[in-house]
């Protein structure tokens, strides 16, 4: 059984942490104060220190410098407990030697996957061999594998909530399989599709960057597999690793370009150009490149309204007007694009 030294001088937030940390099978050791906190560390090392950083006399910062002072605690994981969640309290917890971050209120889930990441990378470094690469730049393919973890993927059924607009940001989330949208909802409920991710695209990673609320909300558009990483990992893993910082960057900016473009569509093109670009788009997206055939698209009359900005039953209308001009073949929910060019040379 691993041992965690809870060092909160909350005592509702001490008790109810403890509580979810001795369910899931840990042996919690809990401290009321910094001082209490380093007295039981020296006493008997733990395997895993949790911390709150806002405390009388000993803050956290202060517990974090006397401990990794002393060779008997030195290379205990260390993790911060704060209701601080601004970047500048974040980059001051990592550049004095913790571990990791955690921003109140957390989830149970939050909290066990941040303890079980921390005490398997302690793992995995004392059985390491020697220093040869661990200091070793973080690639977005290391990421992606990092991500493929069993423990961190899970099945999703279709029309799955992932979070909701004014959420505050828990992590990101990394599609394996399926299809995701995010959308925002008028007061009339109606929909408005912003973005659509598919294999090896990301969700929810510009809000955890910017440390702002989900200006929209995310859902599966069919089952699908799914990695989630909790915010404190996300954020340390662009302060440690720069490389993934910068592909994340422009990542960013792709979409913030892409997301200009689809503006300009709505301002300036018709529901028949929009719907057109719409369908193109997703056979671009999910069946690239040469086929025997034209592909059957098995795409939502809802979704296609929710990205054109139309109604559904504008959206059916349309559908039968580009029928009729033989510039597309329904059959049930299946769309089939005979001629993608000539689909493509439609006016605005």
């Amino acid at each position: 059984m691993k041992t965690i030294l809870l060092i909160e001088d909350n005592q509702l937030g001490r008790e109810n942490t403890a509580e979810i940390l001795a369910l899931a099978g840990y042996h919690v050791v809990p401290a009321a104060d910094g001082r209490e906190g380093v007295e039981a560390a020296r006493r008997q090392p733990p395997d895993l220190i949790l911390c709150d950083i806002m405390m009388p006399a000993l803050d956290g910062y202060g517990v974090l410098h006397i401990l990794r002072q002393d060779a008997a605690t030195a290379d205990i994981p260390f993790v911060f407990l704060t209701a601080k969640s601004n970047l500048e309290d974040f980059r001051r917890g990592m550049s004095t030697g913790a571990d990791d971050y955690l921003t109140k209120p957390f989830d149970g889930q939050s909290l066990l996957l941040a303890v079980e990441l921390r005490l398997r990378k302690f793992a995995a470094a004392r059985a390491a061999p020697g220093p040869a690469g661990g200091g070793a730049e973080l690639s977005m393919a290391g990421l992606h594998t990092l991500l493929a973890a069993e423990h961190r993927m899970k099945a999703y059924k279709k029309r799955t909530v992932l979070f909701q607009e004014g959420d505050a940001p828990a992590g990101i989330y990394f599609i394996h399989e399926g299809k995701v949208k995010t959308f925002k909802t008028d007061e009339a409920g109606n929909e408005y599709v912003t973005s659509l991710g598919g294999p090896g695209d990301y969700v929810g990673h510009l809000n955890v960057v910017e440390d702002t609320p989900y200006p929209n909300s995310a859902s599966t558009l069919e089952d699908c597999v799914i990695s989630f990483f909790p915010l404190s990992d996300f954020r340390a893993l662009l302060v440690q690793h720069p490389a993934v910082a910068r592909q994340f960057a422009a990542l960013l900016s792709q979409q913030l370009v892409a997301r200009e473009q689809q503006l300009l569509r709505l301002a300036y093109h018709s529901v028949r150009k929009r719907l057109a670009d719409a369908l193109l788009d997703y056979q671009h997206r999910y069946h690239p490149g040469p086929a025997a055939a034209p592909p059957a698209l098995l795409v939502s009359r809802e979704y296609l309204a929710g990205v054109v900005g139309a109604s559904k039953e504008t959206i059916s209308r349309v559908l039968g007007k580009l029928r009729e001009a033989r510039l597309i073949d329904i059959s049930g929910s299946r769309i089939t694009i005979p001629d993608p060019e000539k689909l493509r040379r439609i006016r605005v």
